[in-house]
């Protein structure tokens, strides 16, 4: 089993020639074409010689994956968790999920200041970025305000995505202080929104993230093709979808993703054979009414329905299992 480290150095990088284009603690603007190009090279490479993945998206060195690859704010914050839930949970690989991760936890706010950060690599290049000696670009910065004082603003902007302390606050298991962590003091702040979003809230909870990630883990389980079966791309230059089928062993899985907030029709992009039926979806029948509308059609077809259109950050999960379970 090897594990790649594509995926987290994708948004890594600054301006070129200088420490920051190196830096994981840098932003630089990621593709949903640039993932589909990673996870579809990584899925079918050497799959005949038995090469074996490891699967993640989040870990103690990197910031949380919904505020990194998804979208934290309060009306996408679930669906776009369990849409990484679904982009993991149908690779085939070894899954590993972070602490907190199966509850969408986030990153910590953008107010919190730099005494907030613990990790040693924040601390080091804050401090490098304060003496100037990290880069050209802030010798510059320098030299135009004509003093010593220099705005670290973009510095905290840098860190509020993409700082590792944002893996390190205490896992959020109730409303209690601390989030139920612990009685004592802990290493770091509890994340402001641990009321709202802690494991005892979404336990009983058939719509949160903690459920649908059991939902996923369950059908992960029940379906050797998601694990086993090949891999193919739909639709590689979309910019929005990210599609493709797992299939093994006359079972086929279509899985289709809108990494995007705006509504994507599916016409002309992929082909739903009539035999198909949905299984799984980060929508409930509730929200698709509330943000669908009149917008989009939903088609019933045989023993189950697919949806002819693509949803804000809507996924679906559909098996092709006739041939099974017919």
């Amino acid at each position: 089993m090897v594990f790649q480290f594509e995926i987290m150095d994708i948004d890594s990088g600054g301006v070129e020639g200088g420490v920051e284009a190196v830096s994981p603690l840098t932003c630089r603007k990621w593709s949903v074409l640039e993932i589909k190009k990673i996870v579809t090279k990584w899925q079918q490479y050497k799959r005949e010689e038995g090469y074996w993945n490891a699967v993640y998206i989040e870990n103690h060195d990197h910031s949380r994956s919904v505020s990194r690859f998804g979208n934290d704010s309060p009306e996408w914050r679930a669906l776009s968790a369990k849409l990484l839930a679904m982009l993991q949970t149908t690779q085939s690989g070894t899954l590993f999920v972070y602490q907190g991760e199966e509850i969408g936890m986030k990153n910590f706010p953008r107010s919190w200041g730099i005494e907030e950060y613990k990790d040693v690599a924040s601390i080091n290049y804050w401090n490098q970025n304060r003496a100037f000696a990290v880069t050209r670009e802030l010798e510059a910065r320098r030299k135009a305000l004509g003093s010593g004082e220099v705005d670290m603003s973009d510095v905290l902007d840098a860190f509020q995505r993409k700082a590792r302390d944002h893996a390190r606050t205490p896992v959020q298991w109730t409303q209690a202080p601390h989030g139920g962590f612990t009685t004592g003091t802990p290493w770091m702040r509890v994340n402001d929104d641990y009321e709202a979003w802690n494991v005892a809230s979404q336990l009983n909870d058939e719509q949160s993230v903690l459920h649908f990630w059991r939902d996923a883990l369950k059908l992960r389980k029940d379906h050797e093709a998601l694990v086993y079966g090949d891999f193919e791309l739909i639709a590689p230059d979309h910019e929005q979808l990210f599609a493709y089928t797992r299939s093994l062993d006359g079972v086929s899985i279509l899985v289709l993703m809108n990494f995007g907030t705006s509504e994507l029709p599916l016409e002309g992009l992929v082909s739903i054979e009539p035999s198909f039926h949905l299984v799984l979806s980060n929508y409930t029948a509730q929200q698709e009414g509330l943000y669908l509308g009149a917008q989009a059609r939903v088609e019933y077809v045989q023993s189950g329905y697919i949806a002819s259109s693509a949803h804000d950050l809507c996924s679906y999960l559909t098996v092709n299992a006739a041939e099974k379970y017919c």
